[in-house]
């Protein structure tokens, strides 16, 4: 066992996202292997021996830095710069009893919601809610990542007697033009933005739709104002993504947030 903690950074979570996304063997998996189990070494490692461990070439591993959204090996190495917020399990006295720990918790969910609910955008959670009211049929395009998200969205929007249909945006292009035909609105979960820039024959078709389309995003692009009908910024919320426990809470409160408008429009 280790007898230090490995403290929460941007790099960390995308090469656990990554590695949880491979399901078979190849050169990328072994290489976000190696970097994963030398996460506590960053950034003081080296590219001659990440490839060494990984049985292949510096040039793979600089591809794969790429691969995840990073222009170069040092960028990769280095991004560990510390968000503002604590991690959720930091602020726990581990040893403790159960019951006080609890008491622990409880606190730390107060206060963590209260620093979301100071965030959210209730206005456009509203205007979200007043454009949904004539829906009956709603779509959801996210990746495995933001299932759950859906799942909750789901959930909320049967209470009004809503269907809602979640739908794997590796889908193809023929499904979700038809489902933008279909549906009445539609949902797009992309966080890192990546899906659409990689997907601009989706963007042309979302445009050129009459289907109200709503963005949820951590990286908004100004051409975006141009196509969604609204986009549900998560930039405000940075500094508590380096979490999944934070980031999915994030999104779930503010998705009760316009269902709750909803049902009293």
């Amino acid at each position: 066992m280790q007898d230090h903690s490995i403290p929460s950074s941007p790099v960390y979570i995308r090469l656990t996202e990554y590695f949880f996304k491979c399901t078979k063997p190849s050169v990328y998996y072994a290489i976000v292997k190696v970097l994963i189990k030398k996460i506590h070494q960053f950034p003081d490692i080296y590219i001659e021996e990440i490839a060494h461990v990984a049985k292949t070439t510096p040039a793979s591993v600089t591809k794969f830095c790429k691969e995840i959204g990073y222009s170069s090996f040092k960028e990769m190495r280095t991004d560990l710069a510390p968000y503002s917020y604590k991690n959720p399990f930091n602020t726990i006295d581990w040893n403790n009893s159960p019951q006080t720990m609890i008491e622990a918790m409880k606190t730390e969910e107060q206060n963590l919601n209260q620093k979301i609910y100071e965030l959210i955008d209730l206005e456009q959670c509203k205007r979200i809610a007043e454009k949904l009211t004539s829906s009956t049929e709603i779509a959801v395009f996210c990746n495995t990542f933001n299932f759950a998200s859906a799942n909750i969205l789901r959930e909320l929007l049967s209470l009004k007697g809503i269907t809602v249909f979640e739908i794997n945006r590796k889908a193809d292009l023929s499904v979700i033009k038809q489902m933008l035909r279909e549906v009445d609105s539609c949902f797009i979960f992309s966080l890192t933005g990546k899906w659409l820039t990689e997907n601009p024959d989706i963007l042309m078709e979302i445009q050129q739709s009459e289907t109200p389309t709503f963005l949820l995003t951590s990286q908004p692009e100004t051409f975006h104002a141009q196509i969604f009908e609204e986009i549900i910024s998560l930039e405000a919320f940075h500094f508590l993504f380096y979490s999944n426990y934070y980031s999915q809470k994030v999104i779930h409160t503010i998705l009760k947030v316009i269902a709750n408008y909803l049902m009293l429009v």
